[in-house]
């Protein structure tokens, strides 16, 4: 699959996913608006962008947790994919962090142990 097809498929389907993720909430979409904070003045209140945002960041993130995926899949197929990748969100973000964080851990261990 080309780079531009890889990247409009991330957007188009983490897009979808993050708006069917602020429909899911019990709040339902909410719109971007500023409210007032005793603390903090005026603050921005993303909605349901928020939710479209962290669902591309999810999808684009998505392929690299997934190294399964065989060239064979329909555009279809990965564009479920993309979207389910949308939908989890911040969920699926903060697991590759944490994934990220563990294999760096690792590593560092090995290079103290290498140097002792």
């Amino acid at each position: 699959m080309l780079l531009v097809n890889f990247f409009v498929v991330a957007v188009l389907g983490g897009t979808f996913g993050g708006l069917l993720n602020a429909l899911n909430k019990k709040s339902g979409l909410q719109l971007p608006h500023i409210q007032e904070s005793t603390n903090l003045g005026k603050v921005f209140k993303p909605g349901f962008i928020r939710n479209i945002l962290l669902g591309v960041g999810a999808s684009i993130v998505f392929i690299g947790l997934v190294t399964f995926i065989p060239y064979s899949y329909t555009l279809l197929q990965i564009l479920s994919l993309r979207i389910i990748a949308g939908f989890s969100g911040s969920k699926l973000l903060a697991k590759a962090s944490e994934k990220v964080a563990d294999q760096a851990r690792e590593l560092l261990e090995f290079l103290n142990k290498k140097k002792e």
